[in-house]
């Protein structure tokens, strides 16, 4: 588990750090707004990239695609208030 934690943790500050950098040098975006959006809809599509194969195999796609949105909703949340 631990393994897992170092390469979650080191690989998503990696992806963050790349992201940032790429909305800078290709967008220079004049708002914090314009910034969000342009780095929220990048991680997304990996996201779902992510969940993609595992929703379309599932014998009911629909159904795999919400667990999925629900279980990531949980992980967004737990990060984003760290209790």
């Amino acid at each position: 588990m631990n393994d897992e934690m170092d390469f979650t943790n080191r690989t998503g500050i990696e992806l963050i750090q790349l992201l940032a950098r790429r909305v800078e040098e290709d967008l220079s975006p004049e708002s914090d707004n314009d910034r969000f959006h342009a780095m929220l809809g990048p991680a997304l599509i990996v996201v779902a990239e992510v969940l993609r194969e595992s929703v379309e195999n599932a014998p009911d796609p629909k159904q795999a695609a919400q667990t999925a949105v629900e279980f990531c909703a949980r992980w967004i949340f737990n990060l984003l208030i760290r209790e």
